[in-house]
């Protein structure tokens, strides 16, 4: 997720051994590669999961939706940092 690679180059799949006490947390990766990919299916589909299951990441969801994707902004600031803009 914090490599070089472009975040709509991560398949959303590889999270799936993620489970237990890490789906909460899977599902929001997942809706964040989802809205990088432009997938809003995808996406609105891990927004409803977390919304209803796990309704304490909702603020991650609301993020996103605002544009403030925590991956996204974290990948800029180590950009900015290595020269790269």
């Amino acid at each position: 997720m914090y490599g070089p690679d472009s975040l709509c180059d991560v398949d959303p799949a590889l999270l799936d051994v993620l489970d237990g006490v890490y789906a909460p947390e899977a599902h929001a990766l997942r809706a964040e590669l989802h809205a990088a990919r432009g997938d809003a299916a995808g996406f609105e589909e891990q927004a409803e999961i977390i919304r209803t299951r796990y309704p304490g990441l909702a603020w991650w969801i609301d993020r996103i939706e605002a544009g403030q994707s925590e991956l996204g902004f974290v990948r800029a600031c180590r950009a900015r940092t290595r020269g790269g803009g």
